[in-house]
């Protein structure tokens, strides 16, 4: 029998499918990206120093240079701007596909286990079918050997035993692939373990 869980179960698992967990790692590198873009608001500061063994340049006893500059950007405000503005509709836009990938796999489990319970109780269903069918079957064939039906009836029943043992075998087939696909939707697959 197949291991199922509880839909509440599956769903706490949402947040760990691989491309939620991707999409939630780019909108928090987009989110880091918008403080990069503010950076360009602060001045730069740069200190530059040499050492000289022999130095023929003024001053000619000192070893040492060395030079600071500051560099504030006062006209690159507006760019500046611009690309803070920038990282943050795309920080803005990476978390709505965060939240929507989110809520499509939340989506995805639901209905996954909704066609799973789904078929596991048509298969209750033509469990009891498949007994009525045999059941009837044996009842036609004393039947006919007691000559109360005729043969007619007899492969009726044989048609109709026929027909449910094929629709358990298309559920039961189909059961498998909905339990495939619920531990696909809950994120459960690992796929080193899959054989190709």
């Amino acid at each position: 029998m197949l291991n199922i869980k509880s839909e509440s179960q599956y769903l706490a698992e949402a947040s760990f499918r691989p491309d939620v967990q991707a999409s939630y790692y780019a909108w928090k590198s987009d989110q880091e990206k918008i403080g990069v873009a503010k950076s360009g608001l602060f001045p730069q500061v740069n200190l530059e120093g040499d050492y000289f063994t022999h130095r023929s340049s003024s001053p000619e006893n000192s070893k040492w240079l060395a030079l600071l500059s500051v560099n504030i950007p006062i006209f690159e405000g507006t760019t500046v701007y611009g690309q803070v503005k920038e990282a943050e509709a795309m920080a803005k836009q990476s978390e709505l596909l965060y939240s929507r990938l989110g809520r499509i796999a939340i989506q995805d489990i639901h209905d996954a286990y909704i066609n799973m319970r789904i078929s596991i109780l048509r298969k209750k269903t033509l469990g009891r079918a498949l007994k009525s069918a045999e059941l009837s079957y044996h009842l036609q064939t004393q039947d006919y050997k007691l000559n109360v039906v005729n043969n007619l009836d007899v492969l009726t029943s044989i048609q109709n035993l026929a027909d449910v043992e094929e629709a358990i075998s298309i559920l039961l087939m189909k059961v498998k692939r909905f339990y495939w696909q619920l531990l696909a939707a809950a994120g459960e697959i690992n796929p080193d373990t899959i054989i190709k």
